[in-house]
C-alpha cells in the first residue's frame, strides 16, 4: 500500500509520459513521406528531452522544471485538441475513425485538465 500512494503521488508526470508517446506518435505519423524524416527526427529529440525532464522531476520535485513541463504538455495537448477537432467536423459521424477520433479528443481534454493541475501541485509543496 505504501508503494502504491508513492507512485499515485507522480500520476501526472506518469500521465504525461503516455502523453508525450501519444504525442510524438501521432504528429510523425500523419505527416508526408517527404518530410516524415526531418521532422521525426525533430520530435524524437523533443520527445527525450521532456522524457528525461519528466523523470527527473520525479527526483527533482523543481517548481519552475514543472511549470514549465506542464505549460508545453498543456500547449501540445490543445493543438491536438484543434487537430481532432478539425478532423471530427470533416468525417461523417457513423463511421468508426469519428468515434475513435472523439475518443482521442476526450483523452487530451483530460491531459490539458493535468497540465492545469501540475503547478498547483508543485506550488504547494514549496509552501
Amino acid at each position: 500500500m505504501k508503494s502504491l500512494k508513492a507512485v499515485l503521488k507522480f500520476w501526472q508526470e506518469i500521465v504525461f509520459i503516455i502523453m508525450l508517446g501519444m504525442w510524438v506518435g501521432g504528429i510523425t505519423m500523419n505527416t508526408s513521406v517527404y518530410f516524415q524524416h526531418t521532422i521525426s527526427i525533430f520530435f524524437y529529440c523533443m520527445f527525450i528531452l521532456l522524457l528525461v525532464c519528466l523523470v527527473g522531476q520525479f527526483y527533482w520535485k523543481n517548481f519552475a522544471l514543472g511549470l514549465c513541463l506542464a505549460i508545453i504538455s498543456g500547449l501540445g495537448s490543445a493543438y491536438m485538441i484543434l487537430a481532432a477537432l478539425s478532423d471530427i467536423a470533416k468525417m461523417d459521424h457513423t463511421d468508426r475513425s469519428y468515434h475513435e477520433t472523439l475518443l482521442l479528443a476526450f483523452l487530451f481534454i483530460g491531459l490539458t485538465i493535468t497540465a492545469i493541475l501540475m503547478p498547483y501541485k508543485y506550488y504547494k509543496s514549496i509552501q
